[in-house]
């Protein structure tokens, strides 16, 4: 399995007459980083040796760098096998900016291909004559992980059939903090409770039929398009116990939750992928 192209913010890197190569390094052996380095604290007590975790953290988050050089090589003339001033202000462009846009990897064998991540990149020039033959890229991102293409649900609850599920399908064990779309098909206070975690039921009180409500577990915001008028006082009836799901102790756990009221729901999330790139 090897990384042959890839697509960033929605553009190919073969679009610009580009290719993934080795040209500092070519032994055709390599150790690729799957990301995800936890650092364990620890203490030890006065009565054994052993130590005992005190807490983990992700102290970094995920990069890698790789090697690009231009595709259409014309042999009978050196100047295509460099890159070019145009070329090169095109490519530095799309790829080092100031913030993080989906990044999407391609290998070989087109296995891995719904993982995704959000990152920047630092270029280097690989030079040889000197001139610039290729670029060496270093992706940084935002987080410690990867991503798997949007999970999307969407469910009615009804008086007679109150409850759905969702599956946690992300490689990380713990909370996932979900968004969620909530239409209300009644008056009335409403609690939603997930019975595979049995804590922290979200409540929003004062709830009116057909209002649209939003939650955004990811940056912890909750709208609704009556906040305007009818519903002045949504900040005061949430709870702020945010939509999540969790895997504590199985792989793909069913997380099954219930409503008070009846409602529309559709809930999104990505799960995360523990996966490196070159």
């Amino acid at each position: 399995m090897f990384l042959i192209d890839f697509e960033y913010d929605g553009r190919m890197l073969s679009d610009f007459g580009f290719m993934i190569c080795n040209i500092t390094t070519d032994s055709g052996v390599e150790t690729v980083s799957a990301g995800s380095n936890i650092t364990w604290n620890t203490v030890t007590s006065n009565t054994t040796s052993k130590r005992r975790i005190s807490s983990t953290q992700y102290d970094e988050v995920f990069s890698t760098t790789f090697e690009i050089c231009k595709t259409l090589c014309d042999r009978s003339d050196n100047d295509t096998n460099y890159i070019q001033e145009q070329e090169l202000r095109e490519i530095t462009m799309w790829l080092n900016r100031k913030k993080y846009l989906r990044f999407t990897p391609v290998f070989d064998d087109y296995e891995y291909s719904n993982i995704h991540y959000y990152g920047s990149f630092n270029i280097q020039f690989i030079k040889y004559g000197g001139r610039i033959i290729g670029l060496s890229l270093t992706l940084t991102t935002d987080a410690p992980f990867g991503y798997g293409e949007i999970e999307e649900y969407e469910f009615e609850t009804t008086t007679s059939n109150n409850s759905f599920s969702i599956f946690d399908l992300s490689d990380e064990e713990g909370k996932l903090y979900l968004n969620a779309e909530i239409i209300p098909k009644q008056n009335g206070n409403l609690t939603i409770k997930n019975i595979y975690t049995n804590e922290n039921y979200t409540i929003i009180n004062n709830c009116i039929s057909g209002e649209i409500i939003t939650l955004d577990g990811e940056n912890k915001i909750i709208t609704s398009d009556k906040q305007n008028n009818v519903h002045k006082r949504i900040y005061n009836d949430f709870n702020y116990k945010w939509l999540y799901i969790s895997n504590v102790d199985s792989f793909e756990a069913e997380n099954v939750f219930t409503t008070s009221l009846p409602c529309k729901i559709k809930i999104t999330y990505e799960p995360i992928r523990k996966f490196g790139v070159v």
